[in-house]
């Protein structure tokens, strides 16, 4: 695969990610709350940009620094979202951010061991 078409997937997997928790949130936490085009957009490319990050873990570092630098690059991508969007910042943003970055993570951790178990399954056909 392409290294764009690499980018094109990781960007395109952010900005799922990224949809669906505004939805969430939005929906169940700030009620009554109408979304702008403005804050539509820069959550589409924030999350995307935080998608593309994720490429950090196909790098050769070990994964406790790959982590470590992901949240916190994770981190100040949010925080430029809150500032284009002049969202106010509390302890309940911070306590949403680091529920949502580790639902996520669960998330990508079993899609990643349903595709392990699914090769894994694969592998084991081959042989016999």
């Amino acid at each position: 695969m392409s290294r764009i078409n690499r980018w094109l997937r990781y960007f395109v997997t952010g900005v799922g990610y990224g949809a669906i928790t505004y939805l969430v949130v939005t929906t169940f936490l700030y009620v009554g709350m109408v979304p702008t085009k403005k804050e539509v957009i820069s959550v589409f490319i924030v999350s995307g940009l935080i998608g593309l990050l994720t490429i950090i873990f196909e790098s050769d570092l070990a994964m406790l620094p790959s982590l470590v630098l992901h949240l916190f690059g994770t981190f100040l991508l949010f925080l430029l979202m809150v500032w284009i969007n002049h969202w106010t910042i509390t302890w309940l943003t911070f306590i949403i951010f680091l529920v949502v970055y580790l639902i996520i993570w669960l998330i990508c951790i079993i899609e990643q061991r349903k595709s392990i178990n699914k090769i894994n399954s694969q592998l084991k056909k081959l042989k016999r």
